[in-house]
């Protein structure tokens, strides 16, 4: 029973390792989106002031 538990506290800590890690990925995506719709909008507004 101990080694079951054992096994099973592994897999959870695995998981939520796993899951902490894909916090900080998606956050990392977030922010390049984010910075890239930023410098879109920056490109547009830029161009828009050429055609004008």
């Amino acid at each position: 029973m101990d080694n079951l538990q054992s096994s099973l506290n592994a897999v959870s800590k695995k998981q939520d390792d796993f899951d902490t890690k894909m916090q900080l990925v998606y956050q990392r995506y977030l922010n390049q989106f984010t910075q890239m719709q930023i410098t879109i909008s920056q490109l547009e507004s830029s161009m828009s002031s050429f055609s004008s």
